[in-house]
């Protein structure tokens, strides 16, 4: 049963990764790089100081870099140092049928920390500005489903490493969320 899933899912991997165009690179690899995402996380801090009162948005903020912490050193020391996957550009066997593309190649790749961070971060954010900005929340989403993409596309994740790390993180998201709408109804109760 396993060896049939980590074949299902070399094969979509190496599927999903042969959908590149060379126009695209440039874009994916920028992308997927975390210092891109800065502007993204202050604005959607701006919009916590924006739209809810400052020790709400004191509240949130801290949960947001509490969630980002979790999700990331949670894929490292729970995942990928227990499991101990290969990432695909790790597989000999796979270097002369993909595209490889990012800068470096780490060692394991179970879960995918940038799905982890990014769909953590997203759920909770995104739920926390929906009741004021329903689309915010489904920007984030999609925006966590690209950056999570570009890993597949850059040869460094396969798809399951990315699915588990944006179920892992989303978890996560869902569980802080909860802790950050208790929060707003002990604010309103006050």
């Amino acid at each position: 049963m396993l060896e049939s899933i980590l074949q299902w899912d070399e094969q979509s991997f190496l599927a999903l990764n042969a959908l590149g165009w060379s126009w695209l690179d440039p874009l994916m690899i920028l992308f997927s790089e975390v210092w891109v995402w800065l502007p993204l996380y202050g604005g959607v801090l701006f919009l916590f100081f924006k739209k809810f009162p400052l020790n709400q948005a004191l509240v949130f903020t801290a949960l947001c870099i509490l969630t980002v912490v979790i999700t990331d050193q949670g894929s490292v020391h729970l995942f990928k140092e227990v499991f101990k996957r290969p990432r695909p550009c790790q597989e000999e066997h796979l270097l002369a049928q993909m595209r490889f593309l990012a800068s470096h190649c780490g060692l394991y790749g179970f879960v995918s920390s940038h799905a982890a961070n990014t769909f953590g971060f997203a759920v909770l954010a995104g739920g926390i500005l929906k009741p004021k900005m329903p689309k915010v929340s489904i920007a984030l989403l999609l925006w966590a489903f690209v950056v999570s993409y570009t890993r597949i596309y850059l040869g460094v994740h396969y798809p399951l490493d990315v699915i588990c790390g944006a179920i892992y993180g989303s978890l996560i998201g869902i569980f802080m969320l909860k802790i950050a709408q208790r929060k707003q109804v002990s604010a309103t109760a006050n």
